[in-house]
């Protein structure tokens, strides 16, 4: 009897820890450029043009604005731009 409780309960640990082992490694990082650079970029870019549109559609709604861009800058910290 001893031995019919024992061979279920290897074999659930058996099942249990093969599947455990089969895990993919972490994600690499992104290779791509650091979020300073990137911040730097658009506020570069940003600052290069006159005018942006800024668009905004609600349900049957839709507003536009014009805004003059006179000096963005980037705020990797925050991720933000002011």
């Amino acid at each position: 009897m001893t031995k019919l409780c024992v061979v279920p309960s290897v074999l659930i640990f058996a099942a249990v820890t093969a599947g455990a082992q089969n895990v993919p490694p972490p994600p690499k990082p992104p290779s791509g450029p650091s979020l300073e650079v990137t911040m730097k970029y658009i506020e570069d870019k940003l600052n290069g043009v006159n005018f942006t549109t800024i668009q905004k559609s609600n349900t049957g709604d839709s507003h536009s604005w014009r805004l003059k861009i006179t000096s963005a800058q980037g705020v990797p910290q925050g991720c933000m731009l002011s």
